[in-house]
């Protein structure tokens, strides 16, 4: 007999990206959306260049910058996305994501555990399985796993140092 599972059980989701942002994601302890990202590297330039970014942008601030920029990568009928972070329920949907990304500097998948209720409030993707999570996810005490790709496992080293905090297990991509 099987039992059903409980709305505070925890389930694994996955999200597949580049390795440059999977380290990103290590330092802030957090994914976070396109909008989040693109707000933290306005504020570190401005912070760090001590130049008033809405000055030279005709009084426009940086978070209606930060915004614009983040929908620009998104279709009009998608930018909703723009601030939100999507996980995957299917370790094969976000390894599409990942496996491009090794042509270039490497893919990552990020097993995250999240409970049912926690999903349930989530949007969902057009029955892929996806669900976008509002703003940021952060990763501890979620974090389970870390997958690398064949090019990302050259940086296994910097990868497992970056992570480590969180204490995931770290495996290779499987197809």
């Amino acid at each position: 007999m099987t039992m059903a599972r409980k709305k505070d059980d925890r389930v694994l989701v996955y999200h597949g990206t580049s390795l440059p942002i999977a380290l990103e994601i290590a330092s802030c302890g957090a994914l976070l959306s396109p909008f989040e990202r693109e707000l933290s590297h306005f504020r570190r330039v401005q912070s760090c260049s001590g130049i008033d970014i809405s000055a030279i942008n005709h009084g426009r601030s940086i978070e209606d910058l930060a915004r614009t920029f983040a929908e620009g990568i998104y279709r009009s009928h998608e930018r909703f996305r723009a601030s939100t972070v999507s996980v995957a329920r299917d370790y094969g949907t976000a390894l599409g994501y990942a496996v491009p990304h090794d042509a270039f500097e490497g893919g990552i998948v990020l097993g995250i555990k999240m409970r049912e209720k926690e999903l349930d409030l989530c949007s969902q993707g057009s029955g892929r399985g996806i669900y976008y999570v509002q703003s940021r996810l952060d990763l501890a005490d979620r974090l389970d796993v870390v997958y690398f790709s064949s090019k990302a496992r050259m940086k296994r080293s910097l990868i497992v140092e970056k992570f480590a905090k969180y204490a995931p297990r770290f495996l290779d991509l499987c197809d």
